[in-house]
């Protein structure tokens, strides 16, 4: 029945983790790295001003909070507006290594326990200690917030001979 929709089950999904590849010419990149990028975009908040609301994953870790939380050393903290998350409710990291098959991960809160609505990756609610493998388009639901994740890979620069 997902099939026909154009969705798959989280069991079903391609190994690929990235949507799209890009090849730029080797000018436009001499010298670059492969890069991962990752972003969450509010599709749903109890905060109708938060819809649409693009976050960036620029660091390893990302920690997704409610907004009465402070800074954790090292880490990106996002704070959304939600009486229905935890602190420190989630925890995204990017991929150690960049390839395409590499994913960003997310886990709901471990210490001093799970996060108390849970952690959603495609209706699918996380396990305890449980790590999921983040693709392009997959939806996660943090109390009452509801984000798209989006993700680019794009391959290191190949010299011409």
């Amino acid at each position: 029945m997902l099939a026909a929709w154009g969705a798959t089950c989280g069991r079903c999904k391609p190994g690929l983790t990235y949507s799209k590849t890009v090849i730029l010419a080797s000018v436009d990149v001499a010298g670059m790295l492969p890069l991962a990028l990752g972003w969450l975009v509010v599709v749903r908040s109890p905060k109708p001003a938060l819809r649409g609301t693009l976050v960036e994953l620029s660091r390893p870790l990302t920690i997704l909070t409610r907004s009465d939380t402070g800074a954790v050393e090292g880490a990106q903290v996002v704070a959304l507006d939600d009486g229905f998350m935890s602190a420190a409710h989630a925890t995204i990291r990017r991929p150690a290594q960049l390839s395409p098959t590499a994913a960003f991960t997310i886990e709901d809160r471990r210490s001093p326990g799970p996060s108390a609505n849970g952690t959603f990756v495609n209706s699918r609610k996380l396990g305890s200690g449980e790590t999921a493998r983040l693709g392009d388009g997959d939806m996660v639901r943090l109390g009452a917030t509801e984000l798209k994740f989006k993700s680019l890979f794009l391959p290191a620069a190949v010299p011409t001979t």
